[in-house]
């Protein structure tokens, strides 16, 4: 068959807006300058479609002889990134150019996009680099498994930075919006000049420079020298299939938007379940990329080495008890922290290596969670149990009585729970404290350790427990998302991972519902607290609110970390996911919430509840002063201390007011409750926190802050009218955004001579269409929406519609900064007064930067 003429001209149309050009070749899958024959099956593979490149694409089923090739013709010789559109990670192939050279491998590498179509998706996929020559080039492409889907639908070499993204070529944008929406479609970052915000210096020149990140008497982090550290988090999984190159460039972008950690979630272990094998070579190569690829950026790295039940590894519970479990466990983990790191200038192993802050133990997984029930059964159980009696003869109790997994019995314990649960309990802890021993004697590693990130089967009589299990090690963590219902009718696992057309969910703000907050944490005296997994979960709209809260109430209540789950980009994601971060609002609001954050511009509360427990309580099953479960009432649950000096209700809305603490094996008379009166109103449903700066408003769904480095509101602005704060007012016609405003000089937002006012709405992937509708899941009744189309690239964001004025009588200038938080020509008219400067943002900012001069 014979190739078209190929062109390299950009396609201009009403749709698309040019940018500066690039030297590239773009060609279609469908027009092969030589082929094997036909591919079977042709009719299953969606072409020709809209969303294809041309309309249609080369699609069906290969065979082992399967070959295509394609004559283009390069502008210029020179090094080109080739990228691949095809079909998910199916029809893996080689190529080799011009006939000569190695050939490449395209098998499971990294999906840069996702279109869904009618009955699959199609994606852009890297291809590495190739060297071409000025004029004719071929390119020979072979199937590497037989009877297997082999769809491409086009291809791309380009001399310059490009970010695939549908049928868009380099150089061109889908400028489409809906009305009241602009398209948010940031240029590729070169960081060819520096930002407005230089938010990178907050970070270390290089992770870990200063030494090893610890954890001091307070229970706050601290670097190498002693300096107080606060953690701006991400996790990602950009390293686990692209070269270092990208996670050099991914590391960039997160550090100019305050980011200095990143985690990495991983499955060391071997596939299957196979005690006896190595560990996951994959993930380790991905661990070391990672730490070398982000540490040039200062950012650090928390590995999370193992996930039970998951990927092939051992069943839940085995890893706390099980001798053979446990010794493959430190086998696979001293692989990935001695071994040299290849992408490392020294080849420093990463048991030597500070830039590697946080080793997690395990991730979700606990002898007190539901899955016990399950893996405790048959030979386990029995192994179990006669570890169980033995501990039960070297404490003295007495008789062998069979372990009590009756979870849904604990709001009435027995004796039987209350000593299967302290057996757990203390099994739990004795490995905890033998991971970090061995961390430390026999590798050398001096990462601080964190035992887990899980929940109980019970969060009133178990969370205790679980957590004293953790207190053997420096950091306490949980994973807490964000969100509401969302469901699958037909299908309803597939809810777990994606948005679908027919799904129903829930769209309630956390300024509504607070008691869904990640940040309402029940934290451990002198211990590091961090949230290793948490985001606004898709498809809510209500996602701004989360940094602004998230930096708050975190300042106030001193959590160490929140990490954001999850990243698959180098930058901002093209569309709606599932477990997202990198949406417009989300990452778009990190810049000034990190700062603010790290910053210590929202002053950290005095504890509203500090709870002491004896150890005995604890054993015996009663419930604390205050539970993690917003809807625990003391007064309606006898089972505190009775050695408590504190017997009356604590509002589970302390939250918002400080810090909840407690101190395991202190003394229960010794617990201490601030005044809550005057900062509780439950008639008004609002709660201001113990420091004056934080007012939380349930009721109207509003969230201001008024502090002396830092102001703004969240949540239903227009509502609310014009707020007026000390440093800061705001009159919307927004239903509902997020405006903060920071002081990036380390003055009062009064006499700061640099303040970013950061403005974020809603976002909408392009088409995005919803009905309301009445639903059931799991057996219950909701109002909500339908999902009638999940839309397309790009994202659309609210308009900005507000007046914003800050009591600042030295500003002068204010400039709209671009999405990358470069300057624009957007010079914004501001008005000066005796009492500040007023500006109207322009409909599309997300930052203004206000100066001087």
């Amino acid at each position: 068959m014979t190739n078209p003429a190929l062109s390299v001209a950009l396609l201009a149309t009403a749709c698309l807006v040019p940018l500066p050009a690039l030297d590239y070749v773009w060609w279609e899958g469908e027009s092969p300058s030589a082929s094997s024959g036909e591919l079977k099956d042709q009719h299953h593979f969606n072409s020709p479609h809209a969303k294809l490149s041309g309309g249609k694409s080369l699609g069906g089923t290969c065979s082992a002889q399967t070959f295509v090739e394609y004559a283009i013709e390069a502008p210029k010789a020179g090094e080109y990134s080739f990228f691949i559109r095809k079909f998910w990670h199916h029809g893996p192939f080689k190529y080799q150019w011009n006939g000569g050279g190695a050939w490449v491998e395209v098998k499971g590498t990294a999906l840069l996009d996702s279109v869904k179509l009618d009955q699959h998706s199609i994606h852009w996929v890297p291809g590495g680099k190739a060297t071409l020559k000025q004029g004719a080039n071929t390119v020979r492409i072979e199937a590497l498994e037989a009877d297997k889907p082999f769809v491409l639908d086009c291809f791309v070499v380009v001399n310059g930075p490009f970010a695939p993204n549908g049928t868009l070529k380099p150089g061109e944008k889908f400028n489409k919006a809906e009305p009241g929406t602009w398209s948010f479609e940031p240029d590729v970052d070169e960081y060819a000049k520096p930002d407005a915000l230089n938010l990178r210096a907050l970070n270390e020149k290089v992770a870990g420079v200063n030494g090893w990140l610890a954890v001091d008497k307070q229970g706050d982090f601290v670097d190498g020298t002693g300096k107080a550290l606060r953690i701006w988090a991400v996790n990602t999984g950009v390293h686990t299939d692209r070269g270092l190159e990208d996670v050099q460039a991914h590391a960039r972008h997160l550090a100019k938007r305050g980011v200095n950690m990143v985690r990495h979630h991983a499955h060391i272990n071997s596939a299957n379940a196979d005690l006896d094998a190595g560990p996951n070579d994959q993930q380790i190569d991905a661990l070391h990329k990672l730490v070398a690829g982000t540490k040039g950026e200062g950012i650090y790295t928390t590995f999370s080495p193992y996930w039970a039940g998951f990927s092939g590894a051992p069943q839940q519970t085995l890893l706390f008890w099980d001798e053979r479990v446990q010794a493959a466990y430190k086998r696979w983990v001293k692989e990935a922290l001695t071994r040299p790191n290849p992408y490392d200038a020294k080849k420093t192993p990463l048991a030597k290596d500070p830039a590697l802050a946080i080793f997690q133990i395990q991730n979700e997984d606990s002898l007190f969670f539901w899955t016990t029930t399950r893996a405790l059964k048959g030979d386990n159980l029995e192994r179990i149990t006669a570890k169980y009696h033995a501990w039960r003869k070297a404490n003295q109790l007495e008789g062998s009585p069979p372990l009590n997994l009756k979870f849904w019995e604990l709001d009435n314990p027995n004796q039987e729970h209350m000593d299967t649960m302290r057996f757990f309990a203390e099994t739990m802890r004795a490995w905890n404290s033998e991971v970090e021993r061995w961390l430390r004697e026999e590798l050398g590693c001096k990462a601080v350790v964190n035992a887990g990130n899980w929940r109980t089967a019970n969060q009133v009589r178990l969370l205790d427990l679980e957590r004293w299990s953790y207190d053997a090690n420096a950091v306490i963590g949980v994973n807490r998302y964000v969100g509401g219902v969302h469901a699958n009718p037909k299908e309803g696992h597939k809810a777990g991972y994606l948005v679908s057309v027919g799904d129903v969910f829930t769209d309630q703000s956390k300024l509504i519902d607070w008691e869904g907050l990640a940040t309402n944490g029940r934290q451990v005296a002198g211990k590091a607290y961090i949230i290793p997994e948490s985001t606004w979960v898709p498809p809510g709209s209500h996602h701004s609110e989360g940094p602004f809260l998230v930096a708050a109430y975190s300042a106030l209540n001193g959590i160490d970390a929140y990490y954001w789950f999850a990243l698959g980009q180098v930058g901002f994601d093209a569309s709606i996911s599932k477990w997202q971060a990198a949406s417009p609002v989300v990452m778009g609001g990190w810049p000034a919430a990190s700062w603010m954050f790290r910053k210590g511009l929202v002053t950290r509360g005095k504890p509203a509840v500090h709870e002491e427990r004896s150890l005995e309580d604890m054993w015996s099953l009663r419930a604390p002063l205050l539970a993690e479960e917003a809807g625990f009432d003391p007064n309606r649950d006898t089972a505190i201390s009775p050695k408590s000096n504190i017997r009356s209700t604590i509002d589970p809305a302390a939250y918002l007011v400080g810090p909840v603490e407690v101190a395991y094996g202190g003394d229960p008379a010794k617990s201490v409750v601030a005044d809550l009166k005057g900062l509780l109103d439950k008639d008004g449903k609002k709660a201001t926190s113990i420091t004056k700066e934080l007012v939380f408003d349930w009721g109207n769904g509003l969230c201001t802050l008024d502090a002396p480095g830092a102001a703004g509101a969240t949540g239903f602005l227009a509502k609310a009218g014009t707020i007026k704060l000390k440093g800061l007012s705001i009159t919307a016609k927004n239903d509902y955004a997020t405006v903060l405003a920071v002081a990036m000089d380390d003055k009062p937002l009064a006499t700061s001579r640099k303040v970013l006012v950061q403005i974020t709405t809603r976002n909408r992937p392009y088409g995005w269409k919803v009905s309301p509708t009445d639903f059931t899941h799991d057996k219950k009744q909701f109002q909500g929406f339908r999902i009638d189309s999940i839309g397309e690239a790009p994202w659309n964001v609210s308009d900005t519609d507000l007046v914003i004025t800050l009591a600042n009588t030295g500003l002068r200038k204010a400039v709209r900064l671009d999405e990358n938080l470069y300057p624009t020509a957007d010079a914004v008219p501001v008005q000066a007064g005796k009492d500040g400067i007023s500006l109207t943002p322009p409909r599309n900012a997300m930052y203004v930067l206000l100066t001087d001069k």
